[in-house]
Order: C-alpha cells, then structure tokens, then sequence
C-alpha cells in the first residue's frame, strides 16, 4: 500500500477536530438555545489550533480529509441528538 493511500495519525486528528465545534452547532440549532460568544470563540480558536496543525504536518487537503469531515459532520448530529433525547426521556431510557 503506498505512503498516499495511508492516513497518519495527525491527519485523521485534524480532520476529526471540528467534531468539538460540530456538536453544540447542532445542540444549539435543536435546542434553540444561545451559548456565550466566548464559548464560540475558544470552540472556534481550538479548532483552528488542531486543524492548523494537522496541515502543516501532512500537507493539503485531501479527498480522505473530506470524507471525514462529512463523518465529523453526522456524528455531531448523533451526539447531538442524543443529548438533546436524554433530556427528554431520560439517559437510561434511551441507552
């Protein structure tokens, strides 16, 4: 398998960093509620931080990067919704 058609580990760190942002996007659009401009700011900042990183360690973007970004994207939902579940009908109702 060639060196392109492996993902190292900071890559696949950078592409699942927005993860910690994705979430309370969604928690926020579901449960129409709005946290505190410094919460977005310091969600945004670290992502920037571990995105930033894992492109100046392994190069551009690429179609794998974009792959994950789309999975990032749906497990934010899930959690989300989960989250937003679990308030109303309990956590050990829905486990």
């Amino acid at each position: 398998m060639g060196h392109e058609k492996r993902a190292c580990v900071a890559r696949r760190g950078g592409s699942t960093a927005p993860q910690p942002l994705c979430v309370p996007i969604y928690a926020a659009w579901l449960s129409h509620e709005r946290p505190s401009k410094a919460f977005w700011a310091s969600a945004i900042a670290g992502s920037a931080i571990v995105i930033a990183f894992a492109l100046q360690s392994g190069g551009g973007l690429q179609a794998g990067d974009l792959l994950m970004l789309v999975a990032v994207g749906i497990g934010a939902l899930g959690y989300a919704e989960g989250a937003r579940l679990a308030h109303q009908i309990g956590g050990w109702q829905l486990i």
